[in-house]
């Protein structure tokens, strides 16, 4: 029984690799086959090929399968037809290269008939290059506004203002400026990536924390801007530092308080514990941990009060 699953083990890795695709091939078309016959493929690599997946079909039952130019509703040239047969289950799958001519005819408009089924192709969706917030803005690409919530949370508004799609990043230590002086600036913790469609807008909530340590904490009355300049290196280094997001927000917090306040040991704005709610300043167990951050961040930590 054990050498007999090895030999049908050993069949289906050779039958996928006869009807697989080259591992570097791109999709030019897809096609759906009629509500419910499965899909059709053209994708380019090493060679064109037709890649297909028909199912629901009659067991043990020969089709014509059939790739044309034009759609269903407008039949155009033959570019290559083939009859197969189906297993024992209703499946056709096969993959196969086209030839130099076929080639030069498999252009879309294009469909495909398995009998007397159906599908047209159409041309891969593909996703718009990132663009950082702060570039997209400053080309007028989008328009941000924000509202405050508490300490970790800020809510921003992305407004699109293009006819196309956009896929924005949003870097951390990207910061949020608010109206009101005496407000803190906040700042991003991790990276965001948002896609907007042509003329979208959508509002999310970000993770953030504060970035002026004696000011104000924000509230939903608060209105915030970008600030379009670039995030400070140090801060920057420090948020993409790989054990940061793994950390405590209380511990994220002092450090990024390390690095735009610069604190004394002792000079820390307190924080409310998670286990206990009363306000402290960081332990020596956190600014230890602060410590590591920085170095793991390429900062020097003798250059901040707390850390030297």
């Amino acid at each position: 029984m054990k050498s007999m699953a090895m030999v049908a083990a050993l069949i289906a890795l050779l039958a996928t690799a006869v009807t697989a695709p080259p591992v570097d091939a791109a999709t030019m078309g897809t096609a759906r086959i009629g509500s419910s016959w499965g899909e059709a493929k053209i994708v380019s690599g090493t060679s064109t090929r037709l890649v297909l997946a028909a199912k629901n079909l009659r067991a043990r039952t020969a089709y014509t399968v059939a790739l044309r130019r034009g759609n269903c509703s407008s039949v155009g040239a033959l570019v290559v037809s083939k009859r197969m047969t189906t297993s024992s289950y209703g499946r056709i799958t096969t993959s196969f290269a086209l030839t130099t001519n076929q080639v030069r005819l498999a252009k879309l408009p294009m469909s495909i008939r398995v009998g007397t089924r159906c599908g047209s192709f159409t041309s891969p969706v593909v996703p718009p290059p990132p663009v950082e917030l702060r570039s997209a803005v400053a080309a007028g690409s989008v328009v941000v506004s924000g509202r405050g919530i508490n300490l970790q949370r800020l809510e921003i508004t992305l407004a699109s203002q293009v006819a196309q799609p956009l896929q924005l990043v949003i870097e951390p230590a990207t910061v949020f400026r608010p109206g009101a002086a005496a407000t803190q600036s906040m700042t991003i913790l991790a990276a965001q990536v948002v896609t907007l469609a042509a003329m979208e807008s959508r509002t999310l909530t970000l993770d953030v924390a504060c970035a002026s340590m004696t000011l104000h904490t924000p509230g939903s009355s608060d209105q915030f801007g970008l600030d379009t300049t670039p995030s400070p290196p140090a801060l920057a280094a420090l948020l993409k530092a790989p054990d940061f997001g793994g950390q405590t927000f209380r511990v994220q917090q002092f450090a990024i308080w390390t690095i735009t306040d610069n604190p004394t040991r002792t000079g820390y704005v307190r924080l409310g514990s998670i286990y206990t709610g009363i306000g402290s300043g960081p332990s020596d167990e956190e600014i230890a941990v602060i410590k590591a951050l920085f170095v793991k961040a390429g900062l020097d930590p003798s250059v901040y009060q707390a850390l030297a």
